[in-house]
């Protein structure tokens, strides 16, 4: 069930955002890992948010690679302008968290004025506020140009 994703999945975020080593940070995410592996490899056809997901996974792991494969797999076979900017959002946070700064800012600055679909507690949400607050964002606090967008106004969405 999905539900099993969701538990060890909030258990490797939660695992993350305290600064856990990262092969603690795998071990905490250990069974969402599998469980969507399994989702993708059993289903004749995937949605691209299985592939978002384990994306994301993989890439606060330290597995940039494998995780930006995932990302442009899910972006290339999304159906919504919003998820795709969703996609660009969690290669965002996959350069962040693997040491390309300035590449994530850029994401950042280009996804800020773009559609979103946002869900309540998703880490690939995109708006000043989940910049502010965020764990997810924690690599990028001490970066100038980070700093910059989070003195700035919301910028507005171009349709």
């Amino acid at each position: 069930p999905i539900l099993t994703v969701t538990e060890s999945y909030l258990y490797g975020c939660i695992a993350a955002a305290r600064g856990d080593d990262r092969a603690t940070v795998r071990q905490a995410f250990g069974p969402a890992m599998a469980k969507v592996g399994r989702i993708i490899e059993e289903r004749a056809w995937t949605f691209s948010d299985d592939y978002m997901l384990r994306g994301v996974i993989r890439g606060l792991c330290g597995q940039k690679e494998e995780a930006i494969r995932d990302l442009a797999f899910a972006k290339k076979h999304v159906i919504e302008a919003a998820t795709e900017n969703k996609c660009s959002a969690a290669m965002a946070l996959v350069y962040a968290w693997n040491g390309e700064r300035d590449r994530a800012i850029d994401l950042i600055e280009e996804g800020l004025t773009k559609p979103m679909l946002l869900e309540p507690g998703d880490v690939t949400n995109l708006t000043l506020v989940d910049l502010k607050f965020g764990w997810q964002w924690d690599p990028l606090r001490s970066h100038p140009r980070f700093q910059k967008i989070l003195a700035s106004p919301e910028p507005k969405t171009i349709y």
